[in-house]
């Protein structure tokens, strides 16, 4: 006769529970850095800003996008590009005029919200001296 078919609930179940746990995640934080690509609603420089593709936030820009246009979060370009560890292209942001002082909708500074989710050393620093201060 042979083995039954395995049912597939328990893999069904498994995705609604990690699904339920990244919404979570976003409503606690707002800023998970694993998930940070897959927000809930895409803006136009969020895969620019995530991935360090200039000449595409360049376009952006040159159409008319505010260089501190913000996601749902109150989030920027800059602040993605610094929590994706690309910081010659924040650096490019703050050239074109990014607010490195700009507050999300949680009333953080990027300095607050990159030293409570990075461990990158280069990133903190390069935030740091941005900001002229220590980091919280």
């Amino acid at each position: 006769m042979g083995r039954p078919p395995t049912p597939k609930k328990p893999i069904n179940l498994f995705l609604v529970l990690l699904a339920g746990i990244f919404i979570i995640c976003l409503g606690i934080c707002g800023s998970c850095i694993p998930w940070h690509g897959l927000s809930l609603k895409e803006e136009p420089f969020h895969a620019p800003a995530s991935t360090g593709n200039w000449p595409a936030m360049q376009k952006l820009l040159d159409g008319g996008l505010s260089v501190d246009a913000e996601d749902g979060n109150g989030e920027t370009a800059l602040w993605l590009a610094v929590t994706h560890n690309k910081l010659d292209f924040a650096q490019k942001l703050l050239d074109h005029g990014a607010n490195i002082h700009h507050v999300n909708h949680r009333n953080q500074e990027i300095g607050e919200m990159i030293s409570r989710v990075s461990t990158n050393p280069k990133t903190l620093k390069w935030v740091e001296d941005k900001l002229g201060k220590p980091l919280p």
